[in-house]
């Protein structure tokens, strides 16, 4: 992180949200930067989110050399790498923010970012903002039967069928609707809706059985030196005398 949230401010929006598979702890700074973690985490294409990682050094409308911290980077699961610049719409609108975007992105070495976007609350509905609540709830969950389950009726499942009758016959209640949240999240259900994901809502079999991406466990960086190898002292056991010795 090049730059940590001014937490305890007056006025202060900064959160904190806990990555499902590594279990580092994002910071964000407000609550639009909440909400799009929240969805790039939900997002399977997207394998791991970092906060504030990012300095650019650009040169301004006025040929001054200036600093600019990009707000959120995420690293794609075909290992490309996106920073976004977060605003509120009006002002985004306001400071002519895409403006700038379209300024800095010139500045912005190709070793570290892909590409870089502007993300305003435009892009970001709070319908969206609650299906990845709930996705980033049941990636969570410890696994069940119910997964196994839905793993094998899943092809069945050729024609659009109601969520809500896909999760009475796997059992009912969240014990089935999470499963089936999962399963759209890593790409074995297709879900067929727009807005509020639901009981109302119809999903189809994907035409594959994809893996449990969160089992896999987080993608490793080559570049990381190898772990320490750390050797256990042997210890001799305790003895322990009897309660009924004594001493003469």
């Amino acid at each position: 992180m090049v730059r940590s949230p001014a937490f305890g401010t007056n006025g202060s929006q900064t959160g904190a949200i806990v990555e499902p598979v590594s279990n580092v702890v994002i910071l964000t700074e407000s609550s639009i930067e909440k909400k799009l973690v929240r969805s790039l985490l939900a997002d399977n294409n997207v394998v791991s989110v970092r906060h504030q990682a990012l300095l650019v050094t650009y040169v301004d409308q006025d040929g001054v050399t200036r600093d600019h911290t990009v707000d959120i980077v995420a690293t794609m699961r075909d290992g490309s790498k996106v920073g976004y610049v977060v605003k509120p719409e009006a002002s985004a609108s306001k400071r002519d923010t895409r403006g700038f975007v379209e300024r800095l992105a010139p500045f912005v070495p190709q070793s570290k970012l892909d590409r870089i976007q502007l993300v305003t609350s435009r892009q970001l509905p709070e319908w969206g903002n609650q299906n990845a609540r709930k996705v980033l709830n049941a990636r969570r969950d410890r696994r069940g039967y119910v997964d196994d389950l839905l793993r094998e009726i899943a092809p069945e499942l050729e024609k659009p069928v109601r969520i809500g009758d896909l999760t009475a016959r796997l059992g009912g209640g969240d014990v089935a609707f999470r499963p089936v949240l999962r399963a759209i999240h890593y790409g074995t259900l297709i879900y067929l809706g727009f807005g509020t994901i639901d009981e109302k809502g119809l999903v189809k079999f994907s035409g594959a059985i994809m893996p449990d991406t969160d089992r896999l466990g987080p993608v490793p960086d080559l570049s990381n030196p190898e772990p320490p190898v750390i050797l256990l002292r042997k210890t001799k056991p305790k003895s322990y005398r009897r309660a009924s010795f004594r001493k003469h």
